[in-house]
């Protein structure tokens, strides 16, 4: 007769068999309702594999309450009683209101999404082909320029509408037709799996990675024919606002330095946005950018709409106060400002640990360049920083509104700008009304 420790061995044995089982099995069933969840419309199969996936998982609990006989306290702290009802409750978050119909945008909502990916793919081989022309004709290139610019305002527009149809689903999630909360939560029509707001973010995260490339291999993009443009959404320099109004509290105790500041629109870009903008507010740095652009070994494909863009703000007094206004000409700006600093850094590689900084990140030094410099939508790190003001020959304060700390990029000068960063977002500052 066994003992009563083999007895408990053996029973102990039984249910952790029994729980790996049936996780086994809620697992295999999760993956099918994830999967008829990403793609049926038929609401009753949905359902009913959300019912299998829950028994399942309430099995584990109950299996876990009959090893314990019923002690609250016990079953409630065992892991696999609390992964099966954490798993309860995301699969909660997930359930279609199935005494409801269909939602009307959901449906909308899927055909928008397979379309946008499809013109991302559209654009992606446009771009791949631009990169690497191989064997196409010199004079073939201007045109399909042109074509992928079209194509990505094609895609921009898909994306947008269907913002705009997601955005009807998240009013519908949490107003009900009488326009009062409701506790409702609608599926999703993407392969992966998301809750609704979710979706959207990966979304809004799609369009900047999609946009950051595109505008990486076509900065010049909306400079290639008349009336041509690319939509880059809210401007990426904001108007001038007075310091000691800002709702940005850590700026308000410099507002007897600095007045006057512009914010800088959060996109990856935005060190080079308010480095290019100070930049152009004077003779100095209109002449140092001037001298850049006549660098005959930098050639991006930015080089000569910056110059014409360079050569208009020189001319036109009136465009002068108004260029940053166009996204075009900034995101111009920064990608051939971006080439100013990679240039340096080749020049100069021991003054800012350049091998390091490569090796560290297990590239080449050209992989560096090409993945943290080059590659627009990518922030600037503190050796970029440095690079940008010496090649430019431009002194430039880095004043770190966190903590108060400032760092000059030239000990021996005096700063001619000053570029404020809190966290990842940065601001012009400046001691008169620019």
């Amino acid at each position: 007769m066994a003992s009563f420790a083999e007895m408990r061995i053996q029973r102990e044995s039984a249910y952790y068999q029994t729980v790996e089982t049936l996780g086994q099995k809620a697992q295999k069933k999760w993956q099918a309702y994830e999967s008829l969840l990403c793609g049926a419309t038929d609401v009753a199969k949905v359902k009913e594999a959300y019912d299998k996936v829950k028994s399942t998982l309430r099995a584990i609990q109950q299996a876990s309450k009959e090893f314990y006989n019923g002690d609250r306290k016990l079953y409630k702290s065992d892991l696999r009683y609390l992964t099966a009802n954490e798993f309860l409750e995301k699969l909660k978050q997930t359930r279609l209101q199935t005494s409801q119909p269909t939602p009307s945008w959901l449906p909308k909502s899927k055909e928008l999404y397979a379309s946008y990916k499809t013109a991302v793919l559209t654009v992606n081989a446009t771009l791949s082909l631009l990169k690497n022309p191989g064997d196409l004709p010199l004079q073939a290139l201007p045109q399909l320029q042109i074509d992928a610019v079209r194509q990505y305002n094609e895609c921009t527009a898909i994306y947008q509408n269907l913002q705009s149809v997601l955005n009807q689903g998240q009013r519908a999630s949490i107003l009900g037709a009488d326009g009062k909360p409701t506790d409702r939560d609608d599926g999703e029509p993407t392969e992966q799996f998301f809750t609704l707001s979710a979706l959207t973010t990966s979304l809004e995260k799609t369009q900047r990675n999609f946009t950051d490339a595109f505008v990486t291999v076509l900065p010049q993009a909306g400079f290639l024919e008349k009336g041509l443009s690319i939509h880059y959404g809210a401007p990426m320099v904001s108007e001038r606002q007075r310091t000691r109004k800002s709702s940005i509290t850590a700026l308000v105790p410099h507002a007897k330095t600095y007045p006057r500041y512009r914010e800088i629109r959060g996109d990856g870009n935005c060190f080079y946005t308010a480095f290019v903008f100070s930049l152009l507010q004077s003779d100095e740095g209109k002449g140092a950018f001037c001298a850049k652009l006549q660098d005959d070994e930098l050639t991006p494909n930015s080089k000569h709409a910056s110059q014409d863009i360079l050569n208009k703000i020189v001319s036109d007094r009136h465009y002068a106060k108004r260029f940053w206004q166009d996204n075009n000409a900034m995101l111009c700006l920064d990608h051939y400002t971006r080439h100013v600093a990679a240039d340096w850094m080749r020049k100069n590689p021991d003054e800012i640990q350049l091998p390091a900084l490569a090796d560290a990140a297990g590239l080449t030094i050209e992989q560096y360049l090409e993945n943290f410099v080059l590659t627009m939508g990518v922030e600037a790190e503190d050796p970029v920083k440095i690079a940008l003001s010496r090649a430019f020959n431009f002194p430039t304060l880095s004043l770190n509104l966190s903590n108060g700390l400032e760092a000059p990029s030239h000990e021996d000068q005096v700063s001619l700008m000053t570029l404020a960063r809190h966290g990842a977002h940065y601001f012009a500052l400046f001691t008169t009304s620019t």
